[in-house]
């Protein structure tokens, strides 16, 4: 879950050096008093309202396009995790049929154009015949209008996932931002809170429209609040990238059979050497090998949160009496009294942890 939110970091330093340069050039500019310069002065006007055009579409249409490729991706992501049709989600298997039609109607259109009639009916044939789990993403981006905070929802809650920005809101760097933006929130009423938190991408859409329908320039902005609503974007892509990675390990931690490992205690000021549960250790009967990844459940509530780290070393305390023993590989048996592992990533105590299978 990288990809999608890799490109659109990078559409949106494309548009802040834009921005960057645009001032810069304005303030070289100034400095001038030659003929070239003056004519350039005299249309500074006309040069901004296309500027301020120019930055409305880029910025609405990287976000647009980060909402459909992070919707792919993570389908594709959960797609790894899950071997028949009948794994997805119940929104997902009860409404695939009918948005499997409705592109099939669509296949003219320029966005569908790379899929082919006969990869759709063979697509359906696997699917009905041998319940295979490969889905086409395209059926979930059939949006009904541009993407608003309610769109949004909507869209999410066809690959399973309800209700998403109330999670978003939660994750960071959008949380940070939030309470920034909006410091005496909690004295505002749920309904009009959502409102606020979302009204600088109500304004992004509907200048967009207004701008795509040819309205005047009479509603422009100045930079400093066009930065603000290339912060609010990032922030909230981000948290948004942050969630779904978080509900791909979720599928990855449940698939993964044995039970969790407990961290009992960690050591060194990097906190990256755990003490692991001897008993749990030996419940999960598998095999700890140097370089494996384990993946680590660090909090738990409304939502569990995630990430991924790798073995750098093993470390055994055998009943013979032989301490710190260095091993690449262990099934941890009677012979060992207790195992610590130094991972790459700094952990805590009482974290629970899976190993990944290679």
């Amino acid at each position: 879950m990288n990809s999608s939110i890799t490109e659109f970091k990078e559409q949106i330093k494309h548009i802040e050096t834009h921005l960057n340069v645009l001032e810069k050039y304005e303030q070289i500019i100034k400095k001038l008093s030659d003929e070239d310069a003056d004519f350039i002065k005299s249309n500074s006007t006309q040069e901004k309202q296309f500027s301020y055009r120019s930055n409305i579409i880029s910025l609405y249409g990287a976000f647009e396009h980060f909402i459909e490729n992070i919707i792919t991706e993570y389908i594709e992501s959960i797609q790894k995790l899950i071997s028949s049709f009948d794994e997805w989600a119940p929104a997902i298997t009860g409404n695939y049929f009918d948005l499997w039609k409705k592109l099939h109607g669509k296949l003219k259109y320029p966005k569908y154009s790379l899929i082919s009639e006969n990869e759709m009916v063979e697509n359906i044939h696997k699917i009905v015949i041998n319940h295979e789990k490969a889905l086409i993403p395209q059926c979930f981006l059939q949006n009904g209008g541009n993407y608003r905070a309610n769109e949004i929802c909507d869209m999410f809650k066809r690959v399973g996932i309800n209700n998403i920005n109330d999670f978003v809101i939660k994750y960071e760097p959008f949380q940070s931002y939030l309470s920034e933006q909006f410091p005496e929130i909690q004295n505002v009423e749920n309904g009009r809170r959502t409102e606020l938190y979302f009204q600088d991408l109500e304004d992004l859409v509907n200048r967009r429209n207004e701008i795509a329908h040819g309205s005047s320039d009479d509603n422009t902005i100045d930079g400093n609040s066009f930065i603000e609503k290339i912060q609010f974007v990032k922030s909230y892509a981000e948290a948004i990238n942050n969630y779904l990675t978080d509900k791909v390990y979720e599928r990855q931690w449940g698939n993964n059979k044995p039970d969790a490992i407990k961290i009992t205690n960690v050591f060194t000021k990097a906190g990256n050497v755990a003490l692991l549960d001897i008993n749990d250790i030996r419940k999960d009967s598998k095999k700890i090998m140097s370089s494996s990844k384990i993946l680590v459940k660090y909090k738990e509530n409304e939502c569990s949160r995630f990430f991924i780290t790798e073995i750098k070393e093993i470390r055994v305390d055998l009943t013979s009496g032989e301490k710190n023993k260095t091993v690449d590989e262990i099934v941890v048996d009677s012979n060992v009294e207790q195992i610590s592992i130094e991972v790459s990533e700094k952990v805590k105590p009482n974290q629970k942890i899976k190993i990944l299978d290679i």
